[in-house]
């Protein structure tokens, strides 16, 4: 399962930043759906109010600023997006990805369950990608836009990546700072996403 693939992801201490490029993430980086990843997407009464807290400003994207850096042709750029992680949206990923990474954790000379010291900082680079998942896909979805190239997924450099892990608290929030080939949503892809979305909902109700 996604778990269990991620799970073997850290334990090959597979660098953060490729395992995010690589798309072991259910979703293509969360830019259609932040919540379709069934492991990244977590249900908390506490993640739901930061979401829409995070809804709510995205007006004066005040959490995040994004900087068109350069023209890349049919009607493709390149952006750079600096975002500012909430503390709770932190807490509660790193709360969650503990939770399961304990349900499956066996390592020789600890009791089943335990996670050892030296594999707290995988796990802390693992809430930083899901927290920029969740962040950068709700940005991008804001401006309009999606990937220009699917192959071509925004990734942190390692440097980035261990500085924040290693400056990472699960109460508070981070930056970091990503760049992007984006693309205007053509009008009758949204429109069909709407639909579908408007199918969804009449289905629930």
């Amino acid at each position: 399962g996604m778990l269990s693939r991620a799970v073997l992801c850290v334990l090959a201490c597979v660098p953060a930043s490729h395992a995010f490029s690589s798309g072991f993430v259910a979703s293509p980086l969360g830019l259609r759906a932040a919540s379709a990843s069934p492991f990244l997407a977590s249900q908390s009464p506490a993640r739901a109010s930061c979401r829409l807290s995070a809804l709510s400003m995205m007006a004066d994207s005040d959490w995040y600023k994004m900087e068109k850096l350069e023209d890349l042709g049919n009607g493709a750029a390149k952006y750079q997006f600096k975002v500012d992680v909430d503390g709770q949206m932190s807490k509660d990923s790193y709360v969650a990805i503990m939770k399961d990474f304990k349900k499956n954790a066996q390592f020789p000379g600890f009791r089943k369950g335990t996670i050892p010291p030296f594999m707290i900082p995988k796990v802390k680079s693992f809430v930083i990608l899901d927290c920029l998942e969740k962040t950068l896909g709700e940005a991008v979805r804001e401006q309009g836009m999606e990937l220009a190239d699917d192959e071509k997924r925004p990734t942190l450099d390692d440097d980035q990546v261990s500085v924040l892990t290693k400056a990472f608290s699960e109460t508070e929030g981070f930056s970091y700072t990503i760049e992007a080939e984006l693309k205007a949503i053509e009008a009758e892809e949204e429109a069909k996403e709407e639909a579908q979305t408007e199918q969804e909902t009449e289905s629930e109700l």
